[in-house]
């Protein structure tokens, strides 16, 4: 297949999966990046786009988590593409730097294997540095080479565990299981990375839920539902993310086997009105694990019949 590109946003947001920048002047931006991309000469590689981030923002909920992008949704950006395999043209750069006086400052990186391209846009004035590293530790390289942005790197250490969370309750509610998408290592190193993130400071109830959930998924339970209810107050009032949170508890009271406070959480979570067929699907499948008899041979069934491809053991 080859290696593929990933793209990773740092200013003015952290993305990990592709890059939004804002556009600022449209109609001298949308001249120029249209010349681009009808070049017959120099074909344009279509990894970028001109969108309004809608699409994107609702593409990434269904995937299983939030995006925690505070975007306009009736606003232009220019979003770089992550995860392809083609890469860009070799007018990107050309672009960039054309359009760098009709879009917002933006600090982001594009991956290829091991080298590292980093792009700035400061004051309307576009750069560009290649350096070399291993991709599968960006993290790490981040650390090392920008030894002042701790802010970034908490972001950068809270959206990668936000993926591999996002991830495992995709195929879990989606399939029943993770196969080997994800292995119980992942799951420690996730934790390591949480109490780095916390040692520096960064403490918030979401850092406190994602703790908790990694404890759950290397079977202390107990120790999850204590670090999860300290969070229950401060995420009220975040209907959708309160739910998410509810959920990840009422997996722990089931693990140990308290299922009239399991019931009670999946019971709230029903009366929302958000969820995605999948989602509905797995709580089902959940209420059918704390009920008997009739009751759990309905909830079963409905959970069966939203989604077939999980075979609920």
């Amino acid at each position: 297949m080859g290696e593929l590109h990933q793209v990773i946003q740092i200013k003015p947001y952290v993305v990990t999966n592709g890059a939004f920048i804002k556009v600022k002047s449209y109609k001298e931006f949308i001249k120029i990046y249209e010349s681009f991309v009808k070049r017959d000469d120099s074909p344009f590689n279509l990894n970028t786009y001109i969108e309004y981030p809608q699409q994107y923002i609702e593409e990434k909920e269904d995937y299983g988590r939030d995006l925690r992008l505070n975007l306009e949704t009736k606003t232009s950006y220019l979003y770089i593409r992550s995860g392809m395999k083609d890469g860009f043209a070799n007018n990107f750069n050309d672009l960039l730097k054309e359009i760098s006086a009709y879009i917002e400052d933006s600090f982001f990186f594009v991956i290829w294997d091991n080298l590292i391209y980093e792009y700035r846009i400061e004051n309307e004035t576009f750069s560009v540095n290649k350096s070399e590293d291993d991709r599968y530790n960006f993290i790490n390289y981040f650390e090392k080479n920008f030894p002042n942005e701790k802010g970034n790197l908490c972001e950068l250490i809270l959206e990668d565990v936000l993926d591999l969370k996002g991830s495992y309750s995709y195929y879990v509610r989606e399939y029943g299981e993770i196969g080997d998408w994800i292995i119980e290592e992942e799951f420690q190193e996730a934790l390591d990375q949480i109490e780095k993130v916390k040692a520096l400071g960064y403490n918030t109830p979401e850092i406190n839920h994602l703790k908790g959930w990694l404890h759950n998924q290397l079977g202390n339970p107990k120790k999850a539902i204590s670090i999860l209810n300290k969070s229950i107050d401060s995420l009220k009032r975040y209907e959708k993310i309160y739910a998410e949170y509810l959920l990840d508890l009422s997996e722990c009271y089931i693990k140990i086997q308290n299922h009239a406070e399991a019931k009670d959480q999946l019971n709230y979570i029903l009366k929302t009105d958000f969820l995605t067929k999948r989602d509905l699907a797995y709580i089902y499948y959940l209420k059918a694990k704390v009920v008997t008899g009739n009751e759990r041979e309905f909830f079963m069934k409905m959970a069966k019949e939203l989604n077939p491809f999980n075979e609920y053991k």
